[in-house]
């Protein structure tokens, strides 16, 4: 018996027929292909991209996000943060929202309350804001 190995899926198949090198091999072709369009079509099922959105949506579905996934400090801070930029974008679409925008905006925090809060919010906050779209 030959024993087959996917390495898509890291598991074994035990096929009692396969008893050359060869059929194993076109076995496993065959299986790696099946596991491989099975993968893709699940992702493209699950992936629904709204490309344009209020910002206070995209708010409240990160808020959702870190409360069913991350720590309850994680999510205070979050909060903190997002009342603040609710302040300051909430009533546009995330496409109306420019890179200068947020330069503008990070600029007032570090004069206004501190760089460290600055700093805080572009490298965790908004970066995953805006990548979570």
């Amino acid at each position: 018996m030959v024993e087959v190995r996917i390495p898509l899926s890291e598991e074994k198949i035990h096929e009692i027929g396969l008893q050359h090198k060869k059929e194993a091999v076109a076995e496993e072709v065959e299986k790696r292909k099946e596991l491989k369009t099975k993968k893709q079509d699940s992702i493209q099922d699950l992936i629904v991209v709204k490309t344009d959105m209020a910002f206070l949506d995209l708010v409240n579905s990160r808020l959702d996000f870190i409360k069913a996934y991350e720590s309850e400090k994680y999510y205070v801070d979050t909060l903190t943060s997002a009342k603040r930029w609710t302040r300051q974008w909430g009533e546009f679409m995330c496409k109306d929202i420019s890179s200068t925008m947020v330069q503008s905006y990070m600029i007032h925090l570090k004069e206004n309350i501190s760089a460290f809060t600055a700093n805080k919010e572009l490298q965790y906050d908004n970066r995953d804001l805006f990548t979570f779209i």
